[in-house]
């Protein structure tokens, strides 16, 4: 009897309508595909959850991604069918463990509109800039940058510590440039290796890059302690190319409330919670709030963090709002903790409680 690759690692589980419990496949777990019986509509595959290898247990519709196995009577649902339906099922039980695969995103090419603006910049500071800006965008737009390369095991590390899915990065752009990525593409690209990249957006289309180092995140006990590390070696955590938004101006809800936080982290987390999509979440980058890049939302959540900047940040936005007719705005801090992904990664779903009460509010008019 041959042998089939066998997973051995825990799945994401979900729960279905019904209340019944249902495992979530991804086509890397079920690599063993290529051994796969086509049966009418159904795919008959070896089941990677009980590591069936003497029969193929595992029947997935092939319209739906729907399955079940008849040796263990797991109930499965192939990711790839549908993303957003996986999503959906997982957000009752979400598990910090997300098999790593790849997704597709949307590629940030340059617009014309965005190279005559670069290109008109007069600073040194903005050339250099606009010349980073160009070489990565297109070393991104190769896939130079993708987070399921195998060089990119630090950037996977580092997210899964955060308990961010490997899947909620893909989906909204998240990159990462390897160590030793100046032997390949120059000396330039040098200040930017062992970064995760965020892409920044504004509503007329022009992309930036803000990078995060990573380097050395090991030996500290959290973000903020990290951050301190690196600024006593003189080294700056972040670095940009130009200004922006981490957020997807192209998919603002015209009745559900956005949540605007401070980082991208703070972003990140929102989202591997799985009870917000991307266009409803709102991180600021560095970058002041602009009440006119909203102009479309009738209601906003500040949920920045504990930082005075921050607070004073509030206040001002708070005051930028009120002159606009209808809009409804509440604003919550996290208590414990400095912000909302450090709070998501000790503590989980219970360290939101808070920002999910005030949504609700929100949402409800209350």
């Amino acid at each position: 009897m041959a042998a089939y690759p066998i997973v051995s690692h825990p799945f994401p589980r979900g729960i279905t309508a019904k209340g019944e419990e249902i495992v979530i496949l991804t086509w890397r777990d079920l690599e063993c595909f290529s051994h796969v019986q086509v049966k009418g509509e159904w795919y008959r595959t070896y089941c990677p959850i009980h590591g069936s290898e003497q029969e193929r247990s595992l029947a997935i519709k092939s319209t739906t991604g729907f399955g079940h196995c008849f040796g263990c009577e797991a109930k499965v649902f192939v990711a790839e069918f549908d993303p957003s339906t996986a999503r959906r099922l997982q957000r009752r039980r979400y598990s910090t463990t997300f098999p790593h695969q790849k997704q597709e995103y949307s590629r940030m090419v340059p617009s014309s509109r965005q190279k005559k603006h670069l290109v008109v910049c007069e600073t040194a500071l903005c050339e250099k800039q606009t010349e980073e800006w160009l070489l990565l965008s297109k070393l991104q737009a190769q896939g130079a940058f993708d987070l399921d390369r195998e060089t990119a095991w630090n950037g996977q590390a580092y997210l899964e510590a955060r308990h961010i899915p490997l899947e909620v990065a893909h989906r909204v752009g998240v990159t990462y440039v390897a160590p030793g990525a100046a032997q390949e593409y120059g000396a330039w690209i040098r200040p930017w290796e062992d970064r995760l990249l965020f892409p920044l957006l504004t509503p007329d289309g022009e992309v930036s890059f803000i990078g995060r180092l990573i380097t050395h995140w090991q030996c500290c006990c959290d973000a903020a302690a990290h951050q301190g590390r690196l600024r006593a070696e003189k080294v700056e955590p972040w670095r940009k190319t130009g200004r922006g938004w981490f957020w997807n101006p192209s998919h603002l809800p015209s009745q559900d409330p956005v949540v605007v936080v401070d980082g991208p982290f703070d972003r990140l987390a929102l989202l591997a919670a799985g009870d917000f999509e991307p266009g409803e979440v709102v991180a600021l980058a560095g970058m002041p709030f602009q009440s006119a890049w909203l102009a479309q939302v009738r209601a906003i959540l500040f949920a920045l963090n504990q930082a005075q900047s921050s607070k004073e940040a509030s206040q001002h936005a708070k005051q930028q709002l009120a002159w606009n007719g209808g809009v409804r705005v509440e604003m919550c801090r996290p208590t414990r903790g400095n912000n909302w992904s450090e709070r998501w990664r000790r503590e989980g779903d219970g360290g939101l409680e808070l920002l999910y009460v005030h949504h609700a509010l929100l949402t409800h008019g209350l």
